[in-house]
């Protein structure tokens, strides 16, 4: 996963500066791919972590 710093500059530099997304990658050293889902999304994925056998333990105990 990269930083929101990386984020933020891959993003700056294709939408701001107007430079292509082939570019992009060169110059950070990422696949396009990757700079692609850096355009797509405005922040890096992060994974939800739910409490989910505490509460069916907790549901049981009473």
């Amino acid at each position: 996963m990269f930083a929101v710093e990386i984020y933020a500059a891959v993003r700056r530099f294709v939408f701001v500066e107007g430079k292509s997304r082939r570019e992009a990658a060169r110059v950070f050293g990422l696949s396009r791919d990757a700079i692609s889902k850096m355009c797509r999304y405005s922040a890096p994925w992060r994974r939800a972590w739910h409490r989910i056998s505490a509460a069916i333990a907790d549901k049981w105990q009473r």
